[in-house]
């Protein structure tokens, strides 16, 4: 499942989101037989990696609990 596809809200990714646009209404059988499936996967990857950036950063517990970790020993 992705994400609504206005392109308005993923400027990164309008050229894909076209294309798939595309594909789909070209043919709503290819569609359902696979055809658009290696646009749709550069799709996803575009709208994985546009999403990237606005995810916080990962924080380890340790570092959140204030505790000083050593791996050494």
């Amino acid at each position: 499942m992705h994400p609504q596809l206005d392109l308005h809200l993923h400027p990164k990714c309008r050229d894909i989101i076209s294309q798939l646009r595309e594909c789909h209404a070209k043919s709503a059988v290819g569609k359902l037989m696979g055809n658009c499936n290696d646009i749709k996967v550069k799709m996803d990857d575009c709208l994985y990696q546009e999403q990237q950036p606005r995810s916080p950063p990962v924080v380890p517990a340790a570092e959140l609990l204030g505790l000083a970790v050593s791996l050494a020993r």
